[in-house]
């Protein structure tokens, strides 16, 4: 089995995680149940030094649903480096990543669709847009 590791950067999220984990948990179970990623997958939430209730949201998921761990950071280092300090612990065992945003802008079906491509020998995906430039 693969694991997944799925990379949110969390800074000021406290209103939209619970639906961000309950969305993702979701996914992680249905993509476990069908086999395509190992049942120690996780959702790995990089609290960016949010100082509203952003890291005690992570801390109550971890001690009750197995997918989530987090990394606290010390301080507001930035969207790109709280991405790269997750993308970074998370390569240590990972053999998918994924990352994506806490407020679900991006469709979290398209991760489904991305475990799919990897199945089928892509060694990178990206999420589909609607968006031109």
């Amino acid at each position: 089995m693969h694991k997944l590791v799925i990379v949110i950067p969390a800074y000021f999220e406290e209103e939209v995680l619970d639906s961000t984990i309950s969305t993702l948990t979701q996914i992680l179970e249905q993509l476990s149940e069908e086999k395509k990623i190992s049942g120690g997958s996780t959702l790995l939430v990089v609290n960016d030094g949010s100082t509203d209730q952003t890291w005690s949201i992570i801390e109550n998921y971890h001690k009750s649903n197995h997918f989530v761990s987090g990394i606290n950071l010390s301080r507001n280092y930035g969207h790109q480096n709280a991405l790269w300090a997750g993308m970074t612990a998370a390569s240590v065992d990972a053999d998918l990543l994924i990352t994506i945003d806490a407020d679900l802008q991006d469709d979290p079906k398209s991760i489904i669709e991305m475990v799919d491509k990897y199945h089928a020998g892509y060694d990178m995906a990206g999420c589909p847009t609607d968006k031109s430039i």
